[in-house]
């Protein structure tokens, strides 16, 4: 996909089971996690962040969560490139899953990926 300003490739999506005892999904719920790549391809900086996707599953809100593997945050110089990982905690029997990313704060223009 491309925007004004962002050139946004969705490279993967999988569900994620974290190694850490202490952060495991709720009962009844999993992890996913999506691979993104970004290219700056506006002639100033352009910010990419985690913070700026939501997710749905089958309509509903979902919690994001946060693990040190592949952060997607940065600064992106014009041509630059970084590539990262968000995870949300969904249903497991969830049939339907979309992830948003908003590409102007100001107009809420959003991208729309599904699972």
């Amino acid at each position: 996909v491309e925007t004004d300003t962002l050139k946004i490739s969705y490279i993967s999506v999988e569900d994620y089971i974290s190694d850490n005892e202490f952060i495991q999904p709720k009962d009844g719920y999993k992890y996913v996690k999506a691979v993104f790549e970004f290219e700056n391809i506006s002639d100033s900086d352009e910010y990419v962040s985690s913070f700026d996707f939501s997710c749905y599953a089958d309509g509903y809100d979902m919690e994001q969560s946060y693990f040190d593997e592949m952060k997607l945050d940065a600064t992106l110089s014009p041509g630059r490139k970084s590539q990262g990982a968000i995870f949300f905690e969904v249903p497991v029997d969830a049939q339907e899953v979309i992830f948003e990313y908003e590409t102007n704060f100001w107009s809420e223009d959003k991208v729309i990926f599904y699972r």
